[in-house]
């Protein structure tokens, strides 16, 4: 009955435009149809989406995304549901549109979609007024042409415009949550099937598998573009200005999982923040003898004894010396794993060669003195080698910050002497934890639930979580908040990672938990901090650094 009426009322409409129009009026409005032809909204909808994309709007691609998808989905359902009960439409030319109206609704969903993506590009407010009424009045055109022509019955345009207008606020207004339901989706994908296949394999194949994958997708933009379109999360609520470096978010890669610094190309449309490469040291190394990566699945940790293998400073340096980044790196150097090194005099010798050879590249150097797994162990921990160390870094460095990376199981007083002698050498800040060699530490080895583990080797991820953080608090409360720390250590979501900035770090890094969680852990991570900022009234991650240690 209310199909009829609705039928009826097309009918009469249509009898009264037919009375106006003219032959040249329909010459006009046969051009303005043109442009809202589907293929050609499906083209522009597409640029929109790619340049999105390249300007890392990822919220508004999402809502872009969604919008268009829902609104041609619901389009289809009405075409082969409803409105297949209705009677042939009287046609003014050829070339009839798939959609009963598909043009009216996804010109409209365009062209408030290239408003909404563009306006805050738009500072002057008449002239947004101005773009506003011209995308409008655009959509409108293309409408009311496709009625004039008789394409498309009033109705046609009238549920178009209703359409439009739910999906257009549907998308807009829920494209976080679209975000979060991808995330949950890939966390499950890797969780119960990625994750049940790869560890089956042997650790290290598959951390050299996906080193391979990686430089494969950091090799050309569209597999960048893409891995940006399932993986990055950006909020201004993150950004950072830090020791002169930008950093759109706090969560970055640590040291030791893009060794040879290999992977700055796809990272960034990870979503990681940043990433500190290596650790490189003076000459190449091969490290310890395999195998020297175990996984501690109960325990959510790892036991590594890689043994710091890298092609060494020469060969990296020369080879992205020139390159330039998209985002910030920190290059960590470390002394070769070898019996000679393990002496002060020639320890000190190779970390000033991979110092100078690499000093130049990245935004920051790291001074990686707490490797639990090279010979001679952490000769350069204590309060004399450090200094005579620190002591010739700071004769060849540049206006690069410099911060050193420390163990987690030292004594406070050893902690003492080195941000005293840091100081001294005017050292930026401390990278707080590397990996863990002490297996006498009860309460840490109380979180590790395997039996009978390899006697040897760093362990990481979650049972070295409380010593990080321990560190943390340390510190930041010492230097009285003066200094940057960077939080590592058993960060697997956004509480641990917030535990950690609310302790003292400005930022963070991660391994371990990107291994059991999945690549989708660091936009979630990300989104996570937002919505905790959100929670506790904060407006900027920054203003959340050391609120639990003051």
């Amino acid at each position: 009955m209310i199909l009829q009426s609705i039928i009826d009322l097309d009918q009469t409409l249509l009898s009264k435009i037919e009375s106006l129009q003219t032959e040249s009026l329909v010459k006009v409005f046969k051009m303005i149809t043109h442009f809202g032809d589907a293929k050609i909204v499906i083209i522009f909808t597409l640029l929109l989406l790619i340049f999105l994309l390249s300007k890392k709007e990822i919220q508004k691609f999402y809502a872009v995304f969604f919008t268009t998808v829902g609104g041609a989905l619901t389009e289809l359902t009405l075409k082969y549901t409803v409105l297949r009960a209705r009677p042939p439409r009287m046609l003014m030319f050829e070339g009839d549109p798939s959609f009963p109206s598909g043009h009216s609704t996804m010109s409209l969903m365009f062209f408030m979609l290239l408003f909404f993506t563009l306006k805050d590009k738009i500072k002057n407010k008449f002239l947004k007024f101005i773009f506003f009424v011209a995308c409008l009045l655009s959509a409108s055109l293309i409408g009311f042409s496709r009625l004039y022509l008789h394409v498309h019955y009033p109705s046609d345009v009238i549920g178009g415009i209703l359409v439009a207008t739910l999906w257009l606020m549907i998308g807009l207004n829920f494209a976080e949550k679209f975000i979060t339901f991808k995330n949950i989706v890939m966390k499950f994908l890797y969780k119960y099937i990625v994750k049940q296949i790869v560890f089956l394999f042997d650790p290290e194949n598959v951390h050299d598998f996906f080193n391979v994958m990686g430089r494969f997708l950091g090799s050309n933009i569209f597999t960048r573009l893409f891995t940006r379109a399932i993986f990055y999360y950006k909020n201004p609520m993150l950004s950072q200005k830090i020791l002169g470096i930008k950093f759109e978010n706090p969560v970055g890669l640590a040291a030791g999982f893009d060794k040879n610094i290999e992977l700055y190309k796809i990272l960034p449309e990870v979503g990681f923040g940043y990433e500190e490469g290596g650790s490189i040291t003076g000459d190449k190394s091969e490290g310890n003898p395999k195998p020297r990566l175990w996984r501690l699945k109960k325990s959510q940790g790892l036991i590594v004894y890689y043994g710091l293998n890298n092609k060494g400073s020469d060969e990296i340096s020369n080879r992205i010396k020139k390159e330039k980044f998209r985002f910030p790196l920190g290059v960590s150097v470390a002394k070769t794993n070898c019996e000679r090194t393990a002496l002060s005099e020639e320890g000190i010798k190779d970390y000033l060669k991979g110092f100078n050879l690499t000093k130049t590249i990245g935004s920051y150097m790291t001074i990686n003195v707490s490797c639990p797994n090279a010979h001679g162990g952490q000769p350069f921990t204590d309060a004399e080698s450090l200094d005579k160390l620190l002591k010739v870094i700071h004769k060849n460095r540049n206006k690069k910050p410099i911060l050193i990376k420390m163990p987690p199981d030292l004594k406070r007083s050893e902690i003492d002497d080195i941000i005293e002698i840091s100081a001294k050498y005017k050292i930026d800040g401390f990278i707080c934890t590397n990996l863990t060699k002490d297996r006498m530490n009860k309460k840490m080895m109380a979180k590790v639930h395997e039996k009978n583990i390899v006697g040897f080797g760093g362990i990481s991820g979650k049972p070295v979580e409380d010593l990080s953080n321990e560190t943390i608090k340390y510190i930041y409360k010492k230097t009285q908040g003066k200094v940057l720390i960077i939080g590592v250590g058993g960060i697997f979501s956004e509480e641990d990672a917030y535990k950690k900035i609310r302790l003292g770090a400005s930022l963070l890094q991660m391994i371990t938990g990107m291994i059991f969680e999945g690549p989708q852990v660091v936009g979630e991570i990300n989104q996570g901090l937002v919505k905790l900022l959100n929670k506790d009234g904060l407006e900027n991650i920054s203003q959340a650094v050391g609120l639990d240690n003051k």
